[in-house]
């Protein structure tokens, strides 16, 4: 059964379970989480998860630390780890989903064509765009063809990051225009999500939206 989610104290972006107990992998900024092995060699596509999900484990259960220069150094590895998990989630075929493909206006340049956002406020988008996905996969129903365990691993990159950013100074965090912008891009998000509530492409769209555009664009901003 789906573990319910919900957003974690204002203004921190973390996850708790619904219960009021962490549970799973959501755990391993403080203890690693313990997959077991899939069989082997029988299945072997199994066995590269396991091994693939373990690597994610071990990136993402560093306890989170005070930083001392102006940039967490682990971030762009969680990132890689964020972008393979969205991409090992998932499940149809892109091809059958083109009619629902949707504009979401990302509008925010890449390094290959040079930032569109200021070098000083960069720390803060990244807690914004990181902040505003942890809340996406908290609050709306996941799809029940999703490898729940992966989407566990998801959101706890998703959480680790966000401590990791918060031990920055507050000001580093503070960019008003810019979380107006990544509210405003987000909930066009949540909007499409709830208008296709039975669509099985919907999710798929918004996956792609954000292993595409959203996660890569992060990249590219250390």
């Amino acid at each position: 059964m789906q573990q319910p989610w919900t957003a974690g104290p204002p203004g921190t972006g973390h996850l708790q379970a619904a219960s009021g107990s962490l549970r799973g992998c959501i755990q391993c900024p403080l203890a690693p989480c313990r997959l077991h092995r899939a069989p082997a060699p029988a299945m072997p596509r199994a066995a590269l998860w396991w091994l693939t999900a373990r690597g994610v484990l071990v990136l993402c259960s560093i306890p989170a630390r005070t930083f001392r220069g102006p940039w967490p150094g682990s971030l762009p590895k969680e990132y890689r780890e964020i972008l393979l998990i969205l991409r090992w989630l998932k499940m149809v075929p892109s091809h059958s989903c083109l009619k629902d493909r949707f504009n979401f206006h990302f509008a925010w340049k890449t390094g290959e064509t040079g930032p569109a956002i200021p070098k000083p406020q960069v720390p803060c988008w990244h807690y914004l765009i990181l902040q505003q996905m942890v809340h996406l996969f908290a609050r709306e129903p996941i799809p029940e063809k999703w490898d729940f365990r992966l989407l566990d691993q998801l959101r706890s990159c998703l959480d680790h990051g966000l401590q990791g950013l918060e031990q920055l100074d507050e000001e580093a965090l503070s960019c008003p225009s810019l979380g107006m912008s990544a509210r405003h891009y987000f909930r066009g998000i949540l909007h499409y999500l709830r208008t296709k509530p039975r669509s099985p492409c919907a999710w798929e769209v918004v996956r792609g939206e954000l292993a595409v555009r959203v996660v890569p664009q992060l990249l590219f901003l250390p």
